[in-house]
């Protein structure tokens, strides 16, 4: 069993490599303070009460979750049950990933830890202004981002699962920016024109 998660710094030692704290066992942890849906006072309008379908998928889940890099030089798991994914549309995502959007899964505060690889993690810091991208630094894998500014801080890119996260996305953002080749589905999910962290947002 692991240590209890040692309260990290998300700050880069230097420009090439990672920076986080080494538990008593020698794991990685990098762990930002979220909030999970349920203890937040005034919950947005894009959060739904848990689903019999969502409650069905968290019960399927075996923890802890892994997930890594293509390489497989990056490894990391979540302890608990994830707390909700959400898509997004921003151009950064797209050219990160090369796709129309980026799914993501928001994990309990301290529950994610980086078991293998820390030193091959590197991070991209847009100069204006956003959240830190962590990526393999051999295979360049997008692993996950951070952002202290967001009530979920950490959002761990859902296709370095190695299994069935036990989570769907219940939200899509920044879809004024979406892609013209992929039209947005017909999927019902709240939409929201700018980040849905914005203050005041709401959906379209």
């Amino acid at each position: 069993m692991h240590a209890p998660p040692v309260e990290p710094s998300l700050s880069r030692p230097d420009s090439s490599s990672a920076a986080a704290n080494r538990n008593s066992r020698g794991h990685w942890s990098l762990a930002v303070s979220i909030v999970p849906i349920a203890m937040r006072p005034n919950p947005q309008p894009d959060e739904p009460a848990v689903s019999l379908e969502h409650a069905r998928l968290l019960s399927d889940v075996e923890l802890p979750l892994t997930g890594g890099c293509n390489c497989g030089a990056v490894r990391y798991e979540v302890t608990e049950p994830l707390v909700r994914a959400s898509y997004c549309h921003c151009k950064r995502c797209q050219r990160r990933t090369g796709a129309a959007a980026s799914a993501q899964a928001h994990p309990v505060p301290g529950t994610f830890r980086i078991v293998a690889g820390q030193e091959k993690l590197r991070m991209w810091k847009p100069p204006e202004g956003g959240g830190e991208k962590w990526f393999c630094g051999d295979c360049g894998a997008a692993i996950f981002g951070a952002n202290t500014g967001h009530p979920e801080s950490i959002g761990i890119r859902m296709g370095t699962f190695d299994e069935d996260p036990g989570v769907r996305p219940t939200v899509r953002q920044f879809v004024a920016y979406a892609a013209a080749w992929e039209p947005l589905p017909d999927d019902a999910l709240p939409r929201f024109p700018e980040s849905r962290h914005a203050g005041g947002a709401h959906p379209l």
